[in-house]
């Protein structure tokens, strides 16, 4: 408790989002019921260059266990099912 983490990964949009209706993925990161950051892959990709992006955020634990959690914003699940392609262990 009191500890400040860093969480660092990489995302991107799924190509096939890319097929109409073109859709941009968004989602948030969240921590105990508040975001941390919404993420909106900015790079258009192929399924050959996938062009990963990464990002950080460091916060501050207020509990000994603390609920992490990725939130879709975008309807279209296609859209969204490769933005993120590892969270750390």
């Amino acid at each position: 408790m009191g500890r400040s983490y860093r969480l660092s990964f990489a995302f991107g949009r799924n190509p096939n989002s890319l097929n109409p209706p073109v859709t941009i993925p968004q989602a948030n990161v969240n921590l105990n019921g508040t975001t941390l950051m919404t993420l909106a892959p900015s790079a258009i990709n192929t399924q050959t260059k996938l062009d990963w992006q990464t990002t950080s955020v460091v916060f501050t634990a207020s509990a000994p266990v603390e609920k992490l959690q990725l939130q879709a914003l975008t309807q279209a699940k296609t859209a969204f099912s490769s933005i993120v392609s590892r969270l750390p262990s």
